[in-house]
């Protein structure tokens, strides 16, 4: 589907709008692009200079809000077919630099800022600079109904990146909690389930133990091999981020991660500047000290895709949980599913 958003900006700001599916006739206006700020209007409203002012300070907290969105105002709602100005608000229009204000009783958004072309509504974001190289691939929320993401205009840098569709999961041996067989049996399942459902392979690796095979005289660095075997290939990394075991608050909590020289469960994503997701699979019982019941203990695991494809693995995951009948979302409260 085409790329369907603009890009703009306001006093130096850069801002990106997606158009939404709303259109309808600009009252005594043209068609070029205008900036716009909508309010909805309750029935048998006065407004007045106080309101308008309540509006503007609401407005100020938006950081998506500059003053030159208040050229335009759009009154919406079934109140601002009736909706009366009271007569020193020209004043307060005059003051915002409001060029005119009409009124769509049957558009019904967010009160907040907008842009106009050709007709269609956009609903805007504005978009910082990632200074401090945060985020991976920048995405938004999708506004399809086959996708819960959509990624922004892919840049030059994630051009470099294996567009390939996941074929294999890898499950590194590595990482595995061995004196925690609950633990372990429960990451098989999960890799049963989602592998069969979403019809690609899994397999385990060592990675201590294939780097002493692949690495050679010029290549001694983990990271490049690591590099070299998410980024360019069709797999998803299957991780344990943790050991799953009972902590109480009056316990030291030591270190729970397995005892890899060099390499823990934690590192790899950063290392790799890889996208990673916790993915809760399931519950192990305990028998509670404090409780003298038996409790749940949420077990996580991690998913990690190839540096730059968030998007693709926040669908991918939420496609093999439902294809696989995993629940997609935990409860509050004592038990999790």
């Amino acid at each position: 589907m085409a790329d369907a958003s603009k890009t703009f900006q306001v006093r130096g700001s850069t801002y990106i709008a997606w158009p939404i599916s709303v259109s309808f006739d600009i009252p005594d206006g043209d068609e070029n692009s205008a900036l716009v700020t909508c309010f909805d209007v309750e029935e048998n409203s006065i407004i007045n200079a106080s309101i308008m002012s309540a509006w503007r300070d609401e407005l100020q907290k938006d950081d998506v809000f500059a003053p030159e969105f208040l050229q335009q105002i759009i009154f919406t709602g079934l109140g601002s077919r009736e909706m009366k100005l009271a007569s020193y608000t020209e004043k307060t229009f005059k003051d915002w630099k409001t060029l005119r204000f009409f009124h769509v009783p049957a558009l019904k958004v967010a009160d907040g800022p907008y842009c106009i072309e050709q007709g269609l509504l956009y609903s805007i974001s504005r978009v910082y600079e990632d200074r401090q190289l945060a985020f991976l691939q920048a995405i938004k929320p999708s506004q399809h109904d086959n996708g819960i993401f959509d990624a922004l205009r892919e840049s030059v840098s994630e051009a470099r990146f294996s567009k390939e569709p996941v074929t294999e999961i890898l499950y590194p041996t590595d990482l595995m909690p061995i004196n925690n067989p609950e633990q372990v049996q429960a990451m098989n399942e999960f890799l049963d389930d989602i592998s069969e459902a979403m019809d690609c392979a899994y397999q385990t690796i060592s990675i201590n133990e294939d780097w002493k095979i692949t690495a050679t005289v010029e290549e001694k660095d983990l990271r490049a091999y690591l590099y070299h075997t998410t980024s360019h290939g069709s797999a998803l990394i299957a991780l344990h981020i943790d050991t799953v075991t009972r902590k109480y608050r009056d316990q030291y909590p030591g270190n729970n991660n397995l005892d890899v020289p060099g390499l823990r469960a934690t590192y790899i994503s950063p290392i790799l500047g890889a996208p990673e997701l916790a993915v809760p699979i399931t519950e192990l019982p305990y028998e509670s000290r404090i409780t003298g019941k038996t409790e749940q203990l949420p077990m996580v695991v991690s998913l990690m895709g190839r540096p730059g494809r968030d998007q693709e693995l926040l669908t991918w995951t939420l496609d093999a949980l439902q294809k696989s009948g995993r629940p997609t979302q935990v409860k509050t409260g004592r038990t999790a599913f």
